[in-house]
């Protein structure tokens, strides 16, 4: 109980780091969909090597459309991403280039969402509705453009589990049923700026 009250500590003391950048994934798994995002992260340095914190992540695009005679079924991944993170700096912390090591941990939402419009009726139904535990080693840099502000860039890996099977959805036999899975393995590029606010130390 000491040693959590004294990480909790340790991070209520020290120096904070917000990013704020755009996001692009690209699908390795069976959904090999290309979405593009954003995402705001927050962390905290413990001393000058080792930073804690957490991100969120959203992606959404249209990835698919079906045309047939008087209607259209367009479908779209919407991907959201919630995690924790450790990095581990090769630098310190105050130098202009600091690249970094990390993983973060946490949980992938997913929804599919296929929309019918033959243009008098339109439908929207939701399928997979799920929550994933998701992992992700990361590899990054940060470069200093003052003593609070700069840009970083990183690269991750993340894999999700029990994502399951494809689902397919149809409508009464108008137009091919459609199969999707949700995006379970992936890339993801992020870029942007990131500003620090002075700790209590």
């Amino acid at each position: 109980m000491s040693a959590l009250t004294l990480g909790i500590s340790s991070a209520a003391n020290s120096q904070a780091q917000i990013n704020l950048g755009g996001s692009y994934l690209k699908g390795t798994g069976d959904n090999d969909a290309s979405l593009w995002g954003g995402g705001v992260g927050l962390k905290f340095f413990l001393g000058d090597k080792f930073a804690v914190g957490g991100n969120v992540g959203f992606y959404p695009k249209k990835t698919g459309e079906v045309t047939g005679s008087g209607y259209d079924i367009t479908y779209s991944n919407n991907l959201t991403t919630i995690a924790g993170s450790l990095e581990y700096l090769f630098t310190d912390k105050k130098s202009v280039i600091q690249p970094y090591l990390g993983a973060d941990a946490g949980v992938s939402l997913s929804t599919i969402n296929y929309t019918y419009n033959d243009g008098v009726n339109s439908e929207i139904r939701n399928k997979n509705n799920g929550q994933y535990f998701l992992v992700g080693p990361k590899l990054g840099v940060n470069i200093g453009l003052g003593q609070a502000f700069g840009i970083f860039g990183q690269a991750k890996y993340n894999l999700t589990f029990g994502s399951g099977d494809n689902n397919s959805i149809n409508w009464g036999g108008v137009g091919p049923a459609i199969s999707e899975k949700p995006v379970d393995k992936f890339f993801t590029f992020d870029a942007g700026i990131y500003i620090r606010l002075a700790g209590a130390r």
